[in-house]
């Protein structure tokens, strides 16, 4: 919801918040922001509506801290949908199980503004490849259950 390197909200995902708000979502964010000053940013940009509030350390997926806060808030109630930034988080929490939904904004608002401009993108391969192989499991399964049947 908020640009990285500023405390401007990014209109896509203040929009997006709104919007699950508005249709009774029960919101759980987490960040690597200390919770007084995220909570102060969410009053400043009038985005209330947000059930808990949690500040977890090292969202790296090497130490398992989201892997272990997405499955508390999982034994809590329904976890329906987990929105990250990160694809790579993203990758991790959909091989866990939970429905993800992916929120890149872009840095450059202009492809030709980019360092780098002539460059190909990337960022898709670790998401595409879970995406992949969890295709060819279900594949897999239901050609299994076909030939026991």
């Amino acid at each position: 919801m908020k640009a990285p390197s500023s405390e401007a909200p990014i209109p896509a995902g203040t929009g997006l918040y709104k919007a699950l708000v508005e249709v009774e979502h029960r919101l759980h964010l987490l960040s690597e922001q200390r919770d007084k000053l995220l909570e102060d940013w969410l009053k400043y940009n009038a985005l209330p509506g947000y059930i808990t509030l949690t500040q977890i350390h090292g969202l790296d997926q090497r130490d398992g801290t989201l892997r272990r806060t997405l499955g508390a808030l999982r034994t809590t109630g329904v976890l329906d949908l987990v929105i990250d930034a990160d694809t790579r988080r993203c990758a991790h929490a959909f091989a866990d199980g939970f429905t993800v939904l992916p929120f890149l904004s872009p840095s450059f608002a202009r492809p030709h503004w980019r360092p780098d401009f002539n460059a190909t993108p990337s960022a898709w391969d670790l998401l595409e490849a879970e995406v992949d192989r969890q295709r060819d499991l279900s594949a897999m399964a239901r050609a299994a259950k076909a030939t026991e049947e």
